[in-house]
């Protein structure tokens, strides 16, 4: 999945740098907060915190309001107690990001402030450590054993966003989806976030 991933954003990139436009590059740096999503992961997991980083392409022939490039998620959630397939689980923390390319409209206003709305599409991935508990042996009457889970699966990220000149906010929601590892859990993320945008011709 990753290397499909890598693979389609090279070559949108390799496709838009064939074009002999006066264009732009957009870097664009948000950070803020996570609330989990996700039937499994909601049950779990608490609130955390998240980041966002995208380099997009503003050709010029689109007024610059449409703009391609790769975006670059990530989050860390704290969890707590959870039944997954009637198995009762510990989780500390999670990590689920996603990488993938990006597609952002902007509506042109005739002022500063700028709406917008994008979609990312790629490669998602999902890390905890947890440790399941059956009901004997330790100082709680519990037994656990250790495990940690790494799972990948295609991912889907809309996104909603104002631009005040050069800071921005947005809204985004890594759509929930299973992850299969050593157990399987259904999560996605809701991310709110804050930052700001550098632009290079």
């Amino acid at each position: 999945m990753k290397k499909v991933t890598l693979y389609c954003v090279a070559l949108i990139f390799a496709m838009l740098t064939t074009l002999e436009l006066n264009a732009q590059i957009r870097v664009d740096i948000m950070a803020g907060g996570a609330k989990p999503m996700g039937e499994d992961f909601e049950q779990a997991a608490k609130w955390g915190v998240g980041y966002s980083v995208d380099v997009t392409y503003i050709p010029d022939f689109l007024d610059k309001q449409l703009s391609f490039g790769i975006a670059r998620d990530g989050n860390i959630v704290l969890m707590a107690e959870a039944n997954y397939d009637d198995v009762k689980v510990d989780l500390k923390a999670s990590t689920i990001g996603i990488f993938g390319g990006k597609v952002r409209f902007d509506m042109k206003t005739g002022n500063k402030v700028s709406p917008y709305a994008a979609l990312t599409i790629g490669n998602g991935r999902l890390k905890c450590a947890y440790a399941k508990l059956d009901g004997e042996d330790d100082e709680d009457g519990r037994s656990a054993s250790s495990a940690y889970m790494r799972s990948n699966a295609f991912i889907v990220k809309p996104e909603i966003g104002v631009s005040l000149g050069a800071f921005q906010m947005s809204l985004g929601w890594i759509l929930p989806r299973t992850y299969y590892g050593t157990t399987h859990i259904k999560a996605g993320v809701f991310m709110y976030n804050l930052g700001f945008r550098i632009l290079a011709e």
